[in-house]
């Protein structure tokens, strides 16, 4: 287990809730260059790094109030939350969580003004992984090592792609309560029309490529029907793993955005955009109605599109008869077949100046054990960051509807998160020269080059200044 002494895996289980069962992504908080706008002044004044030194136990029979900063803006998140807070509270004499909702606007920008402004709270969570780096490169929250050993935490409990996400230069500094990934989805009525079964998927990019031109459709000029849109359906990271490449080195902590690999996965998005008539063919098809919604996939007007494993709950009580299947995503020579890019997650962080680290360490520790993140990722259907919770039977049996994104944990080949401050200005950058790209303006390795050079200026700079762009 990750973290001893939470709760027994044993205990009966929280059957999944299907009602009022929405995904609350703040998508718009990723490559979003006014929201790394709006804290980088903020995060200019912040406090220099450093870490609280541990409090002495209370005296007894105080009560310590610890306030915690929640995202959960979503009925049923704000629902879990609270029932895991007042559980905690019920439990507790001698520590009590204060839940306060607090809006996640501009890049987390509340939460940010609270902490430098000396008003921060006990514990954060994130419904987004970009603040994080962010804040760690200011110093703004403290690392969990001084309580690794009492918390009993190991690296070997937790799947690789997570421990990278909350450990910076080896050091602890974050629990996850859940992550995302997508996988392919297939539409099943639609490819069988096409003459492919459904339950035998593309495992290669050639064979993905002639996917897409049996099912592509049109009405004269008009697009109606597309299989995938790789820059809309998966996005720039996973394809690039996909073609063998990545645009970050989570080991070395550096951008690695001009590789081969990569311009070659752009090359591809470039050809298939001519599959179905040009980038602005389906950017016009996209505004009519998105691609990425439930209801393109219902419809087929996206047949292959990239489902996150909380999607087919929502299926299952939206379209309960629609008739689908789920695949890994199909992959280049010599890349195995499985792989799939992590998507961000929830982050549980301390402040540097938490008022009550000790005991914000104590309610850190229950929202991240075994039992809670359990009954999150069961009542939310989302990816566990702990192998006892992902590899247990009964999790398994518990989020059916998830098998799939199961299968792909043992295959132990997730991409990791770009863990960069400046991964919301290299996220719009970096969409600005892959639609170039796409439509034909300019060379793959040319855009490339070009965008490393200026993220690789903009590090040196946050480097000096600590400002982001």
């Amino acid at each position: 287990m990750a973290l001893e002494g939470i709760g027994s895996l044993t205990r009966p289980l929280m059957g999944p809730r299907l009602q009022g069962m929405t995904r609350r992504r703040m998508a718009a908080a990723l490559g979003n260059i006014g929201a790394a706008t709006a804290i980088g002044t903020a995060l200019a004044c912040a406090p220099a790094p450093g870490g609280a030194t541990p409090e002495g136990a209370q005296p007894a029979g105080k009560t310590t109030t610890v306030t915690f900063f929640s995202p959960a803006s979503d009925k049923l998140g704000d629902e879990i939350m609270r029932d895991q807070a007042n559980k905690f509270n019920a439990s507790r004499k001698d520590i009590q969580i204060d839940y306060v909702f607090t809006a996640t606007a501009n890049n987390y920008a509340n939460y940010t003004t609270a902490m430098v402004s000396g008003s921060a709270p006990d514990v954060i969570m994130t419904y987004s992984y970009t603040p994080v780096p962010q804040w760690h490169a200011k110093g703004l929250i403290q690392t969990l090592d001084p309580y690794r050993s009492e918390m009993k935490i190991k690296q070997a409990d937790y799947f690789v792609n997570v421990w990278q996400m909350i450990t910076f230069s080896g050091k602890l500094f974050g629990f996850l309560q859940e992550f995302d990934a997508n996988l392919l989805g297939i539409n099943a009525e639609t490819v069988a029309k096409a003459g492919l079964d459904p339950n035998k998927p593309p495992k290669t990019i050639d064979e993905l490529d002639n996917w897409n031109s049996r099912v592509v459709k049109k009405d004269g000029n008009m697009l109606t029907q597309v299989g995938v849109v790789p820059w809309l359906h998966g996005g720039y990271d996973l394809w690039a793993g996909l073609h063998g490449g990545g645009y970050w080195d989570s080991a070395a902590g550096k951008f690695t955005i001009n590789r081969k690999e990569n311009a070659a996965s752009l090359a591809w998005m470039a050809k298939t955009a001519q599959l179905y008539g040009g980038y602005d063919a389906v950017s016009a098809m996209h505004q009519d109605q998105s691609l990425t919604v439930n209801a393109s996939f219902y419809s087929a007007r996206a047949a292959l599109p990239a489902i996150g494993e909380y999607k087919p709950i929502q299926y299952q009580r939206e379209q309960p008869d629609f008739k689908y299947t789920v695949a890994f995503w199909p992959a280049a020579p010599g890349v195995t077949y499985g792989l799939g890019q992590t998507g961000g997650g929830n982050v549980f962080v301390l402040p540097k100046e938490a008022p009550h680290p000790k005991e914000a360490v104590a309610v850190m520790k229950y929202f991240a054990g075994d039992e809670m993140v359990w009954d999150w990722n069961v009542r939310e259907n989302n990816l566990p960051p702990v192998k006892s919770v992902a590899f247990d039977a009964k999790f398994r049996e518990a989020v059916p509807l998830m098998a799939k994104w199961l299968d792909m944990l043992k295959v132990d080949k997730m991409k990791p998160v770009v863990a960069s401050p400046l991964v919301s200005y290299f996220n719009s950058k970096r969409g600005e020269w892959a639609t170039k790209v796409i439509k034909g303006e300019v060379s793959p390795q040319q855009a490339l080059d070009e965008l490393a050079k200026d993220v690789d200026f903009q590090v040196k700079q946050f480097e000096q200044t600590k400002t982001l762009p």
